[in-house]
């Protein structure tokens, strides 16, 4: 199956040519109903949301794939998984935008599990209405990106990722979200492009391995720890908004979660 877990372009823009091409098969889509009052302005404007949408749902009509618009919140099985959607019908209070229409999906297989948070933010406390149904997790795909207000304290606190992935580069994760998930998730953080993508496997025997080229079959474990702050040490600051938060200090020569690099090991000393 397909779902599009909402209509930004860069999350359902690529749908149309995995539609039309011969040799996928698709045996059914799952798409909300597109909902114009839950959009801001720069989501029609800019993003052309409503243009993705219509595109889709007619290649979908053309090749007869059968589409879900009433998406179930109820767990269903798919093959050895169990998964389930979250934020299948947007609260009233959080249709202020596409990103807060947004599907998140917990993926479970025996004992190990993963929550896939598309553009989740706490944006009108977006993720703290889920954090408690969607419970504890092995695996985090970082909510947005790890753009601003993605990955809040008690968002991490509750789900207790051992490991997170994020679909940017690792520089571009904003540096409070940076902050939340060393202090608080204490994970290992890999980025899709700076490993050229990253495919997470449910093994029989109860791991979940990462798998490309340059991890070689990483297990899932804590001692990679290390390997996110060495990863989180960048060169240029020029990209990141001045304006993310407060006590962000400049180092002389690399940005490291916010903080200049001899107070940053004080602080990973303290708190850990």
């Amino acid at each position: 199956f397909i779902l599009a877990t909402h209509m930004h372009y860069d999350h359902s823009g690529n749908f149309l040519p995995i539609i039309n091409d011969r040799d996928i098969s698709i045996k059914r889509a799952f798409i909300k109903r597109y909902n114009a009052n839950s959009t801001s302005d720069i989501d029609s404007e800019a993003w052309g949301n409503l243009d993705t949408y219509n595109k889709i749902i007619e290649a979908l009509n053309q090749k007869q794939i059968p589409l879900i618009q009433d998406l179930s919140s109820e767990d269903f099985t798919f093959g050895d998984f169990t998964m389930r959607f979250f934020n299948t019908e947007t609260p009233v209070e959080l249709q202020t935008g596409e990103n807060n229409n947004s599907v998140g999906v917990r993926v479970t297989k025996g004992s190990r599990s993963a929550f896939l948070a598309a553009d989740f933010t706490n944006r009108d406390g977006f993720e703290m209405i889920y954090a408690e149904e969607i419970g504890d997790i092995d695996l985090l795909k970082i909510g947005h990106h790890g753009y601003f207000g993605s990955s809040s304290p008690d968002f991490l606190r509750t789900l207790k990722p051992e490991i997170a992935i994020c679909t940017n580069y690792i520089g571009k994760i904003y540096p409070n979200v940076k902050w939340n998930l060393t202090m608080y998730a204490q994970a290992p953080v890999y980025a899709t492009f700076d490993n050229n993508g990253i495919i997470a496997a449910f093994t029989d025997d109860g791991e979940i391995k990462l798998i490309n080229e340059q991890m070689k079959n990483l297990s899932l474990d804590k001692k990679n720890f290390k390997n996110t702050l060495e990863a989180f040490k960048i060169d240029d600051i020029s990209q990141y908004n001045p304006r993310v938060g407060n006590n962000l200090l400049a180092g002389k020569d690399y940005y490291y979660l916010g903080f200049a690099d001899e107070q940053m090991t004080d602080v990973m000393r303290q708190t850990l």
